[in-house]
This record gives C-alpha cells, sequence and structure tokens, in this order.
C-alpha cells in the first residue's frame, strides 16, 4: 500500500528497478503515477465495492476520469441552479 511513501527519488528508482526485476506477481496500491507506469503491466481500478481491470494505459484512465468528474460538476451546477432559481 502506498510503496512509495516517504521514499527519496534514488529510494524510489531501486525499488523501481527491484519490482521490474521480479519474476512474480504482485499488487501494487499506490496513485505514484510514476511507480505505477514504471511497474504495471495492468491496471486495476477499485470502486462501488469491486475492482475492475481498466483496459487501457494510466494516461488513458486519467483522462476518463477527468471526463467523469467534469461531467458530475456540470451536473451538480445544474442541478444547484435549479434550486436557486425555485
Amino acid at each position: 500500500d502506498e510503496p512509495t511513501n516517504h521514499l527519496d527519488m534514488e529510494s524510489i528508482d531501486a525499488l523501481v528497478e527491484a519490482v521490474q526485476d521480479f519474476r512474480g506477481g504482485l499488487v501494487v496500491v499506490s496513485h505514484d503515477q510514476f511507480f505505477i507506469t514504471s511497474t504495471c503491466g495492468e491496471l486495476w481500478v477499485v470502486g462501488e465495492g469491486k475492482a475492475t481491470r481498466f483496459r487501457g494505459d494510466f494516461n488513458e484512465y486519467k483522462k476518463l476520469t477527468l471526463e467523469r468528474t467534469a461531467k458530475r460538476v456540470a451536473e451538480s451546477v445544474k442541478s444547484l441552479s435549479c434550486m436557486n432559481n425555485n
């Protein structure tokens, strides 16, 4: 869980290299984009009580998340605007 917290850049680089050299399976929980893109071959997203494989890279995931967030914000603003007009 968050393996790069409290590590300096040299330590993160060493950890990335160790994970890349490891010949087994790992589950990594992190928000560190550099670490994820450097070490992970699959991206699984946890939400709404389940884990789902994301069929794309980290940048595509960020783009989708940003679009979804913008849509929710626009819907909230519209809802608040309707409340204020009544």
